[in-house]
């Protein structure tokens, strides 16, 4: 059962890396490198609210970065064993 468990977090927690180093690049292509140009920015169609302007993308972003290490950290608090 012990193991179980440690593979269980260690896929989760390679999991959630991969996914704030999606975000981060993101937000780097984005914000920092001023890349733009396969982005649909404005209001046309029915793109979602985040396509609106380039800091609202990047802030959401941003955003993904710090909320994937922190439903990790309470993964790890509501599985802990003591």
């Amino acid at each position: 059962m012990e193991m179980k468990w440690h593979l269980m977090n260690g896929m989760i927690f390679v999991f959630g890396v991969v996914g704030m180093l999606l975000n981060f690049n993101e937000w780097y292509y984005v914000s920092i490198l001023q890349n733009t140009i396969d982005y649909p920015f404005g209001s046309e169609g029915t793109l979602p609210y985040y396509y609106r302007t380039v800091s609202i993308y990047s802030t959401y972003c941003l955003m993904g970065i710090g909320i994937l290490p922190s439903m990790y950290f309470m993964y790890c608090c509501t599985n802990f064993k003591r």
